[in-house]
């Protein structure tokens, strides 16, 4: 079939903005997505902490496209898997026109989509998309049995990327379970014998310290920015905003040679616990899948011959809450690197340190192959998303079988 058959139409061509309402009673916290809930950048949502108290709740159906409207630069987009209700600050698009769903998903899910509406928006501090500008984005659209085909290409990245993140997030909660039956409850060791300590009952044997007694603890910095010499280099710097990653597989920036020998940041080995100390991130917990400086915003936890990451990252992630007891300021609450430094912790004897790596490492080695392999394979659709849908790359679609599935059409050949 020739690219003849595509035709350019307006988003209102074909779709128009659900107006439904939902009562309350019918949402809960798991169908229920205001903007605070979509996650940024074709992420999905997770669930919500809160539900509404107007009676204002639009009506969304699965198989429709949300979009956030506060903020377009977030590029928030959802398309729903189930039906729910959410914020009159949430788009939800009916389609009007013949279109396969997860293709009008993809249509929106584009860069130049979300750049088209914050162009049009309207206000500063608080951008909102203008609905009737939205409806004029221009699109272009094949016959329905090729959307269907470019839809399924493009599923089976988003599948599994999203089946690794289903797999990363049991693995951790594994690895979690395992360190506290392990380290808090002590239940491998109900038979042996016990002693008082400052935290309680543990295991003879056992010991109570500072984190700083066990483990390295660094601060980041920033090189100026008023020097050029100092960035664009080829040595990763993290911000704090990317403590807020599952793990951190990829840099906020690069620095060079003089920019770390001039600044106070300092090169981190992969596998160290980093912590955010202040701003809006503060008490987030990650892990540096690769090496990377940080900035000041930041302290990492270093692994060493004694203490691995599989114990640090866990028991940091345990302790953040009674670290952030500490916290201090007014607007913008910080901790310093004392404050974990000086935090008591319990450190087990060498011999179940060893049991205990041996058991969890190849859960964290999992969970980092996933990782990366997902830091593949997002770019391969980012890439491959526009190509797809300027018709730039052809999906092969005659002979093609769909085979309707619970999240859209599959096609095999």
């Amino acid at each position: 079939m020739s690219f003849s058959e595509w035709r350019e139409v307006k988003l209102g061509d074909i779709s128009d903005f659900a107006k439904g309402r939902i009562s309350i009673s019918e949402i809960n916290v798991e169908n229920y997505v205001s903007t605070d809930n979509m996650l940024p950048d074709k992420g999905g949502k997770v669930i919500a902490s809160s539900l509404p108290i107007t009676k204002n709740v639009l009506r969304y159906s699965k198989e429709q496209t949300l979009i956030s409207n506060i903020r377009p630069y977030f590029k928030k987009i959802w398309f729903a898997n189930t039906n729910g209700g959410c914020s009159s600050d949430v788009l939800v698009f009916k389609l009007t026109g013949k279109v396969a769903p997860k293709y009008f998903y993809y249509c929106l899910s584009q860069d130049s989509f979300f750049d088209y509406v914050m162009a049009g928006s309207k206000g500063t501090k608080m951008p909102r998309g203008d609905k009737q500008q939205i409806m004029m984005y221009p699109l272009l659209l094949p016959p329905l049995d090729e959307q269907k085909a470019i839809a399924a290409t493009l599923s089976c990245l988003d599948d599994k990327i999203e089946l690794n993140n289903r797999i990363n997030k049991n693995l951790e909660e594994i690895a979690q379970a395992i360190f506290k039956s392990w380290f808090v409850d002590f239940e491998p060791f109900q038979d042996g014998e016990f002693e008082d300590s400052e935290l309680g009952r543990i295991p003879k044997g056992w010991r109570v310290g500072k984190i700083e007694e066990y483990a390295k603890c660094e601060l980041g910095g920033t090189p100026s920015r008023t020097k050029e010499e100092y960035w664009n280099g080829d040595i990763p710097w993290i911000n704090s905003g990317k403590t807020n990653e599952f793990r951190i597989t990829q840099p906020s920036e690069y620095i060079t040679e003089l920019g770390l020998a001039s600044s106070s940041t300092k090169l981190l080995p992969a596998k160290t616990t980093v912590v955010a100390i202040t701003g809006a991130t503060l008490g987030q917990v990650s892990l540096l899948e690769i090496q990377s400086c940080t900035n000041q915003s930041v302290v990492g936890i270093l692994e060493n011959e004694l203490v691995p990451y599989e114990f640090i990252y866990p028991l940091t992630c345990k302790h953040i809450t009674s670290i952030l007891q500490n916290k201090t300021g007014g607007a913008q609450q910080h901790i310093n690197k004392r404050n974990i430094e000086k935090e008591l912790i319990i450190m087990p004897d060498r011999k179940n340190m060893s049991i205990y790596k041996g058991i969890v490492k190849p859960i964290y080695q999992q969970i980092a192959i996933n990782c990366f392999q997902n830091h593949i394979l997002i770019p391969i659709r980012d890439a491959l998303l526009p190509k797809l849908m300027n018709g730039e790359i052809r999906v092969p679609f005659e002979d093609v079988i769909f085979i309707k599935r619970n999240k859209g059409d599959v096609c095999r050949r």
